[in-house]
């Protein structure tokens, strides 16, 4: 999929995103996602990379895990969780969280 348009960030751009699930039991699913960003008034092209692991408690109740990857090619300042949280251009950054998901 290719979205074009402003990235709600500056500079403009589009974003190539694709992602794939797999449900291993009722209750266990890993889903992966790989974006890259092109930007169109610079030279940076990040590129971001997740994979998630869910566990279903109940209908309502999820526990989740995840790790991301940025890579930003080209001096871009990408960060894991904002598009702006890179503290310098070029800089790679990970994460990895746990947490537990409820519909009220």
């Amino acid at each position: 999929m290719t979205r074009r348009g402003d990235l709600q960030i500056t500079p403009r751009g589009k974003v190539v995103q694709g992602g794939v699930g797999y449900r291993f039991s009722g209750a266990w699913q890993l889903v992966g996602e790989v974006r890259v960003h092109h930007y169109s008034d610079t030279e940076g092209r990040p590129a971001l990379a997740h994979l998630i692991a869910q566990y279903e408690l109940s209908k309502r109740t999820m526990l989740y895990g995840f790790w991301a990857k940025v890579d930003n090619r080209g001096g871009a300042r990408m960060g894991t969780a904002f598009a702006t949280s890179a503290a310098l251009a070029g800089q790679e950054q990970s994460a990895v969280g746990l947490g537990v998901y409820h519909r009220f």
